[in-house]
């Protein structure tokens, strides 16, 4: 029987190879997992793909995409394929969407002048798609006139929307049914963030949207090797994303600016404590601390992303040892 902290713990599937998926969503649901999410990096796996690699080796787990990029391809698109998703696993599905990280959208030619009424608009019109509409949009880069689905779901998908600056998290906050926050998010980061889709659902007079909150994630026997695990992967994300709302919460961003400027490499410059804050890493009780400050500081669920070369042993020994510390 499964220990009932894991329901409010999920999956993260980056990183996994396509053909490991099985195993890993398996694996996830035996043990009482609570979700699997599917993420979209580029020039990663594609989201959609993989949950749906997910869903055929599975039958109760939640499955969801996390964060598909709206800006990468058409509304109808996402709607068509998350419509796919729920049609194959009617009521355990999510929609997990967003803008994606600037930086890559610059690189492909797809950030849009303005990405916050780009977000608003697609996604209001992929909900309105799943939800059997027929739908017109006014985006010369995504245009929709008289548009709907041929095949809509007859259970329609929660939409999650990926934010990462105030103003994103804000909209989550306004339209989405659930709010994904970044991977990197410190527990002071999570709490601004928790703060701000609370204030922007309730000017609405809505329900605070459920938040989860991703984590990357090493357990092991030491903390010390856990956290050196995973400082190359924090130093090349905030080496590509700079200060920002990820630091501001925390203070860091004036000294990550000048870490950046330094002859050091980041990788050697990190303080270690932000790696300590940033990712959940080492023993089994350091872990588990690190969940219950995520779940206490906001988080209705905790997504773990297993880094390394065993994702399942991890996943088996976080049920058996982190979970019973919870």
């Amino acid at each position: 029987m499964s220990h009932p902290a894991l329901s409010r713990l999920g999956v993260l599937l980056a990183g996994i190879p396509a053909d490991r998926v099985a195993e890993v969503a398996r694996t996830a649901e035996q043990l009482g997992y609570g979700s699997l999410w599917a993420p979209e990096d580029y020039p990663e796996r594609p989201a959609a793909v993989m949950a749906a690699f997910a869903i055929a080796a599975t039958t109760r787990i939640r499955v969801a995409t996390g964060v598909a990029s709206l800006t990468t391809r058409h509304p109808i698109v996402v709607a068509m394929e998350a419509a796919a998703l729920a049609e194959a696993a009617p009521g355990r599905t999510a929609v997990g969407v967003g803008l994606g990280l600037p930086g890559t959208l610059r690189a492909l030619g797809c950030l849009p002048a303005s990405p916050l009424t780009a977000v608003r608009e697609r996604a209001l019109a992929v909900r309105d798609l799943l939800a059997g509409g027929i739908v017109t949009l006014d985006d010369p880069s995504a245009r929709l006139d008289a548009v709907s689905l041929a095949h809509p779901p007859a259970i329609v998908p929660p939409l999650v929307l990926g934010g990462l600056g105030p103003r994103m998290l804000s909209l989550a906050g306004e339209i989405g049914d659930g709010v994904i926050v970044s991977s990197l998010g410190t527990t002071e980061y999570l709490r601004a963030a928790a703060a701000r889709v609370s204030t922007a659902a309730a000017a609405r007079g809505r329900v605070r949207p459920r938040i989860t909150a991703f984590a990357w994630y090493q357990l092991g026997d030491d903390d010390a090797k856990g956290r050196a695990a995973l400082r190359q992967n924090v130093a090349g994300a905030l080496g590509f994303v700079g200060p920002g709302p990820l630091t501001d919460a925390d203070g860091w961003s004036d000294e990550l600016r000048w870490l950046i400027a330094g002859s050091k490499p980041l990788v050697d410059a990190l303080p270690e404590r932000w790696v300590d804050e940033m990712v959940v890493a080492g023993t089994a009780a350091t872990c588990a601390d690190r969940i219950a400050r995520r779940l206490a500081t906001g988080a209705d669920e905790v997504v773990l992303c297993p880094m390394g070369d065993d994702p399942v042993r991890q996943l088996e020994r976080t049920a058996a040892e982190v979970a019973a510390l919870l």
